[in-house]
């Protein structure tokens, strides 16, 4: 049978209120560890230990080994839970804390903002009051409150006192150095004002054979020139029997218009019909008499 199912939970709390005394007095070996122990978790895992090899050693043992075992289960049982109401109280500690210090830089703040009005006297004097029971709180327990910095005198002002102007905020820091390097056009002088250059010196005679050398005989590439325009000149073209242009395009021959093509009905018409238009007046400003070609086509 196992350990857990012969006690209840209300069985435990019983047992544990009338044998109290005794069931922390007895020495077990697990509590020098407990003691040695500096977290909670690390307790935990201590007693979770314990409680298994128990678990396990439990059906094995004689009735008389199974009572002193019952004895240690139920004191390892009141031990994990003090542990932990103690971690509970550690974790809210730790949270109150930290809000207190929270509740610590909300009221510095407070106090660089100034209450004109009348009717916020009673609130200004609270505010202050509250300030220092919170710094006197936190320096009693060690909060950390370095990183404020702590202005006490603010609040402690009478109301017709102005306060103090607020801290100015940091200036900026400087721009990064931007490394001056002079241009190089800078450490030119105007042409205006440069010395006149000195005029090359005379190369010598070795220079001007090798210069004569590599040169190409100007009467070599005249007759060159000669040869290939008479060449020219004896080429024929070849001849073609298109008709061609004045400037020697080939002409483009005329399409024959027919009368059975429907788009060529209207050119062949007009041109019939103003084949014999005759102007017979003379004078450019009365209207010429032309002759209607309309009778040809009854």
């Amino acid at each position: 049978m196992a350990i857990e199912s012969k006690f209840t939970t209300n069985e435990i709390q019983t047992i544990c209120a009338e044998n109290h005394h005794q069931i922390e007095s007895r020495f077990y070996s697990w509590r020098t560890k407990i003691d040695a122990a500096k977290e909670c978790f690390e307790v935990e895992k201590i007693l979770e230990n314990r409680i298994v090899e128990i678990r396990e050693s439990y059906d094995q043992e004689e009735e008389a080994k199974q009572k002193t075992l019952e004895e240690e289960w139920i004191a390892l049982v009141l031990a994990k839970d003090k542990n932990l109401h103690q971690r509970i109280d550690e974790e809210n500690t730790q949270l109150k804390n930290a809000h207190l210090q929270q509740l610590y830089l909300t009221l510095e703040a407070l106090g660089t903002f100034s209450f004109p009005d009348t009717k916020d006297a009673v609130l200004r004097r609270n505010l202050a009051k509250m300030f220092h029971q919170v710094g006197k709180y936190c320096t009693r327990n060690n909060i950390v409150t370095e990183k404020c910095n702590l202005n006490l005198q603010n609040f402690g002002l009478p109301k017709d006192q102005p306060m103090p102007p607020p801290a100015a905020p940091p200036p900026p820091p400087p721009p990064p150095m931007i490394p001056f390097c002079t241009p190089k056009n800078l450490h030119k002088t105007p042409k205006s004002r440069q010395s006149p250059k000195t005029q090359a010196a005379p190369k010598k005679m070795g220079d001007c054979s090798t210069l004569n050398e590599q040169r190409t005989p100007l009467q070599v590439l005249n007759q060159d020139l000669l040869r290939s325009i008479k060449h020219c000149r004896t080429v024929e073209l070849k001849s073609t029997p298109l008709k061609r242009s004045p400037g020697g395009t080939p002409a483009k021959r005329q399409r024959r218009l027919s009368e059975n093509d429907t788009s060529d009905l209207i050119t062949i018409a007009l041109r019939r019909k103003f084949r014999n238009a005759s102007v017979q007046s003379p004078n450019e400003n009365k209207s010429p008499n032309v002759k209607s070609p309309s009778l040809e086509f009854p």
